[in-house]
């Protein structure tokens, strides 16, 4: 059989090709999508030290528990410190408060009148890193998927795409899950802080690309052992004299 002649594509690889581009788009276009928010709520307007008449204040009761949430969030801003600093958090969330982090106060003086304000703040895909490196690994799964549909050269080897794209899944797949343990998700205080949608988008789009490139790898692999077989036509005996 003659090595140069044209490789066929099954409509099916051809299929997979397509959902692998498809995925690492939808990896990529992670950078796009909010991965982080946090918003501030107003306190209670009688909350004592905020309005200038005490005999509005709110029951002692009351106040103890603020109070103690207050404390509740102290403790959640020491675990997360790191966090809060890197990426800026309160600059644009409370940039009309005086933050003196270590210096006996937490995040601003509760008797500003900037607390009567509820704001928010979203850190998006391309303001974190994890989202970053996300679009980089999502861009070059659907760029490979793109060059081992079109370029006839790399239709022989193919299965070599399928191993890139697990490699560079998996990845995506550890940032999604670092990103989700380790930024902060309580609502404490006058703080409502959760994941929002960037890394469920990366990391399951990226779970999916792993799988597609598993199967790419396993049916390039059948492929390239089924063409040789094919190949090695057996000889037909020569007829006796």
């Amino acid at each position: 059989m003659d090595s140069t002649r044209p490789v066929r594509r099954p409509s099916h690889r051809v299929l997979l090709k397509l959902v692998l581009a498809l995925f690492g788009l939808v990896v990529a276009s992670s950078i796009g999508a909010p991965w982080w928010k946090i918003t501030k709520t107003a306190p209670p307007q009688n909350f004592a030290g905020h309005v200038s008449d005490p005999g509005k204040a709110l029951p002692k009761a009351e106040q103890d528990r603020i109070v103690k949430e207050q404390a509740e969030w102290a403790l959640s801003y020491a675990d997360y410190v790191e966090f809060y600093r890197d990426y800026d958090v309160f600059r644009p969330l409370e940039k009309d408060w005086e933050t003196q982090i270590g210096k006996g106060r937490m995040v601003g003086d509760l008797s500003d009148d900037s607390l009567d304000k509820s704001v928010s703040y979203t850190i998006w895909g391309f303001a974190a890193l994890p989202g970053i490196l996300s679009c980089v690994f999502g861009g070059l799964i659907f760029i490979w998927a793109l060059i081992a549909l079109f370029v006839r050269v790399m239709w022989r080897w193919t299965w070599i795409g399928g191993f890139v794209c697990m490699g560079l899944a998996v990845p995506v797949v550890i940032l999604s899950i670092a990103w989700l343990v380790n930024t902060p998700g309580d609502d404490v205080f006058l703080y409502s802080q959760h994941v929002v949608c960037g890394p469920f988008v990366a990391g399951g789009a990226a779970i999916l690309a792993f799988v597609f490139g598993l199967l790419e790898l396993i049916l390039g692999l059948v492929a390239c052992f089924r063409r040789p077989q094919a190949a090695a036509a057996p000889a037909s005996p020569s007829p006796s004299a």
